[in-house]
């Protein structure tokens, strides 16, 4: 699966690891899913470095955190693509909680070219039954 950079960058959120961007949602009543792609930006895959990984986590009404996606993506010519996710949000409907998306460094620590992309994230339900 060809990653198609620049052309099909999409509506991305920039992250360089380590970063992350924090919202406070109320969902629906309905279950609803976080809809995202993640993946390393094509300028960045020859500077070296180990990549990044990719995390979310939601905190709840109660203050506890819960991780929900973890994802390590290399700058290695194997992992030059779109990594779609789809994540559960179905735990959590009707309330309100704090989403994080967080880039960290990968396993080495090295934040050499670890110039993180998550492609439109959105949360996605359904108006109506059926």
């Amino acid at each position: 699966m060809p990653y198609n950079q620049p052309d099909d960058e999409g509506d991305v959120l920039f992250l360089h690891a380590p970063g992350r961007v924090t919202y406070t949602v109320t969902l629906p009543s309905k279950p609803a899913l976080l809809h995202f792609r993640v993946g390393m930006a094509s300028h960045s895959w020859d500077w070296g470095g180990d990549g990044s990984t990719f995390v979310v986590r939601v905190k709840t009404e109660s203050g506890e955190t819960e991780t929900l996606y973890e994802r390590h993506v290399s700058n290695e010519a194997q992992d030059r693509y779109w990594h779609p996710a789809e994540v559960s949000l179905a735990p959590f409907a009707g309330q309100e909680i704090v989403l994080t998306l967080e880039t960290t460094p990968g396993p080495n620590q090295d934040t050499t070219g670890d110039w993180a992309l998550w492609d439109s994230p959105r949360i996605i339900f359904a108006l109506q039954d059926g």
